[in-house]
C-alpha cells in the first residue's frame, strides 16, 4: 500500500495522500504527511493542498540555524557568522557581506544566498539589499537605520517586509 511505502521511505518527500479510505488519515499524519485529501476532493481542494506543499519548499527559504554560513572569497571558502551580518548589498555580480568586523565580496546571487540564511533574521528589502532583522535601529518610512548605513525599502519589497515582522511579533 501506499502507506506502506512511505514507511520504507528514510528520506520522506513532501506527500499529499489521496485515498477513499479515512482511516488512512490518522496513519498518513503519524508519518508527517503535508496534506490528506479524501475521496472523491473537489479540484480547488487539490489545488490548495499543492499550493500549501508548494508553499512549504519555495517560501520558506531556510528554516535552520546553525549560527554561521559558509562563502567563497576569491579562492577561499570563509565561515560567516550570522550574529555578526548587518546587511548585504548587490554590487553588479557580486555580493557585499556587510559584518561588525568587515566586509566580504562574493561572487554569488542574491536567490543562493538567501537560500543560505534563516527567514526569521533576514530579509530581502530591496532589489540591492538584504538586511538582518536584529540589526535594524530604526524604519522610517521607507528607510531602513542600520549603524551608519540607510537603506531604502523598495516599493516591490515593502508589504513582504513589514509582514514579515508582523507574522514574527516584532511589529504590530
Amino acid at each position: 500500500s501506499g502507506i506502506q511505502f512511505l514507511e520504507s521511505l528514510q528520506n520522506k518527500p513532501k506527500i499529499i495522500v489521496t485515498t477513499a479510505y479515512d482511516e488512512y488519515a490518522v496513519k498518513g499524519y503519524e508519518h508527517d504527511v503535508s496534506d490528506f485529501l479524501l475521496k472523491p476532493f473537489a479540484l480547488d481542494r487539490f489545488i490548495k493542498a499543492v499550493d500549501r506543499v508548494y508553499n512549504e519548499l519555495h517560501s520558506s527559504r531556510s528554516t535552520h540555524d546553525n549560527g554561521f554560513i559558509f562563502i567563497k572569497v576569491e579562492n577561499r571558502i570563509i565561515r560567516v557568522e550570522l550574529d555578526k551580518i548587518l546587511y548585504i548589498e548587490g554590487m553588479k555580480d557580486y555580493l557585499k557581506i556587510v559584518t561588525a568586523d568587515k566586509n566580504h565580496m562574493t561572487l554569488q546571487s542574491f536567490s543562493g544566498i538567501l537560500e543560505l540564511l534563516p527567514t526569521n533574521r533576514f530579509s530581502r528589502v530591496h532589489n540591492s539589499y538584504i538586511v538582518s532583522i536584529d540589526k535594524i535601529e530604526s524604519i522610517e518610512k521607507s528607510r531602513i537605520k542600520i549603524k551608519d548605513e540607510v537603506i531604502k525599502i523598495s516599493e516591490s519589497y515593502r508589504e513582504k517586509f513589514f509582514q514579515e515582522l508582523k507574522d514574527q511579533k516584532i511589529l504590530k
